[in-house]
């Protein structure tokens, strides 16, 4: 595998690892999609606004994952392509451990005060008692979570993508099936859906240990030699994933917590209906990112910049694609959007035909602006995409998000995201010359001068 990415057709390279790094990220997803639809049909617009309160948190936790994940598979394969093998049994193991120190302490914060947090996350008295029955089991299970997320980052890179997508997959439909047998056969509420979301990552896992069972695996368990500089370049490399994932989660309760000044706890609902789809969407995207990063850091390693930019360019323009092709359809079928996560109808699903119409018209650029930052981050430009992700992720959307919702009300909250993610992309085609490049060799194929 390590020659093919090095040497072969980028192009059939790259959809050798886009569908099941699609398919893998979707599988994380469907761990909160699956929740949504089973507890929108059983327990409706209450369950909806109940479970979009947990999301921050779930985002966070994803985004520990990804931290070292990311962070510790990019330089593993930067490594590789500079034919320097020596260290990386030391980064994945170092970055497991680490998954494994946050997932710790995310147990003892459910041990020593879970109402607190419940607070914290903006429950109402609508919504705290399902809230606090989400949250009381699903942080027992959160390192199996965050290690899901890490391990499956180096496996993929390790070369075996089809295995991540399998056991993401499997997982995500074991969820599922034990959601609707919790919930609905033995009437367990909150409490049923959070357990089976927290339990079928061990699934997961057990799968993914196959790729070294099988010997399939470059990288092995091993005590590694902790250095102080390892340890930073994967957090620093880590960071704009974090970012990335957990913006997503303080955006989620900044919109919460406005929607509820402005429209109650029904807007929150149809929140919840929307966030759920962006999460579908961004888990599509995230695949895209997934597949371009071990193509783009190995070579980057080695020092072939054509095929750096050739796999940068394949995942701009998928991302574009498809974007606009989720664009299209939320305008066509804004009915079909709105309905599949609940049996309720009238107000909350008239809001949610308008919301999406105007919420989804971010899709035209948000696969854009994460093929971008995946690119950039994938070459250990940390600085520019820390930034990139830090200004699409939060710093744009909380500005926007107080003037347009203090301006036009319900109909700017929705329009935050899509005008954050446009001054996202101005602000990265100006600022930042490799994003400037990608661009430029994207749609005209002109190589950056070498100057």
């Amino acid at each position: 595998m390590e020659n093919t990415l090095l040497e072969g057709d980028i192009k059939k390279t790259f959809f050798q690892y886009l569908i099941p790094s699609i398919g893998g990220m979707l599988g994380t997803a469907g761990y909160v999609i699956g929740d949504t639809i089973i507890i929108g049909k059983a327990l409706g617009g209450q369950g909806l606004a109940a479970l979009n309160m947990v999301l921050p948190l779930f985002r966070l936790i994803n985004g520990v994952g990804l931290l070292f994940g990311v962070g510790g598979a990019t330089i593993l394969s930067i490594l590789r392509g500079k034919g320097q093998e020596e260290r990386i049994n030391d980064i994945f193991n170092m970055s497991l451990i680490l998954s494994s120190i946050l997932g710790f302490i995310l147990l003892f914060l459910r041990l020593y005060d879970v109402d607190s947090l419940v607070k914290i996350l903006g429950s109402t008295s609508y919504t705290y008692d399902m809230v606090r029955d989400y949250l009381d089991i699903f942080l027992y299970f959160a390192i199996f979570t965050i290690l899901n997320v890490t391990l499956g980052v180096f496996v993929r890179n390790d070369g075996s993508p089809k295995l991540v997508m399998t056991a993401t997959l499997a997982s995500a439909a074991f969820n599922l099936i034990l959601d609707y047998i919790l919930v609905f056969p033995y009437k367990m509420g909150m409490w049923g859906a959070a357990f089976a979301t927290a339990v079928s990552p061990v699934l997961s896992i057990c799968i993914l240990l196959f790729h070294f069972i099988l010997k399939r695996n470059k990288i092995s368990f091993k005590w590694p030699k902790f250095e102080t500089y390892f340890i930073k370049r994967i957090i620093k490399t880590g960071i704009p994933s974090f970012i990335l994932e957990f913006s997503v989660g303080i955006v989620i309760y900044l919109f919460n917590i406005t929607l509820i000044k402005i429209s109650g706890d029904l807007s929150v609902a149809v929140y919840g209906i929307i966030i759920n789809w962006a999460l579908f969407a961004n888990a599509i995207f995230n695949g895209i990112g997934q597949a371009i990063q071990p193509i783009v850091s190995i070579n980057h390693g080695a020092g072939k910049v054509e095929r750096t930019l050739e796999a940068g360019k394949l995942g701009v323009l998928t991302g574009l694609i498809l974007g606009v092709a989720f664009y299209v359809s939320s305008l066509v079928f804004p009915n079909f959007y709105a309905t599949v996560f609940t049996n309720e109808r009238g107000e909350i699903i008239t809001m949610a035909n308008r919301a999406i119409k105007i919420y989804f018209s971010a899709y035209l650029i948000i696969g854009v602006n994460m093929a971008m930052i995946s690119y950039i981050q994938s070459k250990e430009q940390i600085k520019s995409s820390t930034i990139i992700s830090l200004l699409r992720g939060s710093i744009y959307v909380i500005i926007l998000l107080i003037i347009l919702s203090r301006t036009m009300g319900l109909d700017g909250v929705w329009l935050t995201i899509p005008l954050a993610e446009v001054l996202a992309f101005i602000t990265s085609i100006f600022a930042y010359k490799e994003c400037k490049n990608l661009i430029k060799y994207t749609f005209t194929g002109k190589l950056p001068d070498k100057n």
